[in-house]
């Protein structure tokens, strides 16, 4: 029975601020369904920041290290696509062959990370490009949405570039992208959802504000 491959394009962003927005892929046979995409982790990103400026000011030499702050993970996809408002899907149907290869390759990534970056690094785009290439479909992602469609993110204002010649398409394979992961044994943390997004930046300020108005109260 041939299976479904299915390109979610999402304009609201990690806030619901819709000017990032996200690509994910969902896998459909009989009746089983698999969604993945790659998303940026607010919380892993800003727990790297802190140690990377604690290194410069130490005087330790700056080094380009692996951030893994671009995590994949079915849990957080399936959630992020059932509570979008803001979501056009569009279906590819693929043979049992290339099925089973993308469900091979979606296991291989669920659960890992890699550096998150548009122009360095890996990005949603970069994992749908992979998945885009396996099935063997003509043309290119941007090709299966409309411009109106493409309106509204980062995202589909990159796509609608790529559609109208604008921005050169990067190349990405499965194997060129799992290269890129960390290994499977590092675990990293997951993405956060939109909802707790404001909570993991408000929070520890919020704490840093207290410490500060006691340690004036106590000069005072």
């Amino acid at each position: 029975m041939p299976g479904n491959v299915t390109f979610n394009l999402m304009s609201e962003g990690l806030l619901g601020s819709g000017f990032t927005g996200h690509l994910s892929i969902t896998l459909t046979r009989d009746g089983q369904s698999l969604t993945l995409g790659q998303n940026f982790s607010i919380a892993q990103s800003i727990k790297q920041s802190f140690e990377r400026a604690g290194d410069i000011l130490l005087g330790k030499p700056f080094a380009a290290t692996r951030h893994q702050d671009g995590s994949l993970s079915t849990q957080y996809e399936a959630i992020r696509l059932s509570t979008s408002t803001k979501a056009v899907s569009k279906t590819l149907v693929v043979s049992d062959e290339i099925y089973d290869k993308l469900l091979t390759f979606f296991k291989q990534t669920d659960g890992r990370a890699n550096d998150y970056g548009m122009l360095l690094g890996q990005n949603c785009l970069d994992f749908a490009d992979a998945v885009f290439e396996m099935t063997g479909a003509p043309g290119k992602i941007s090709d299966l949405f409309s411009k109106d469609e493409l309106s509204g993110s980062t995202v589909g204002w990159l796509l609608l570039g790529r559609k109208n010649g604008e921005i050169p398409l990067r190349k990405m394979s499965a194997e060129t992208f799992i290269s890129s992961l960390t290994p499977k044994a590092q675990k990293p943390r997951e993405p956060v959802s939109s909802s707790f997004a404001g909570a993991d930046i408000m929070i520890p300020m919020l704490l840093l504000i207290v410490m500060l108005t006691r340690m004036a109260r106590k000069k005072a």
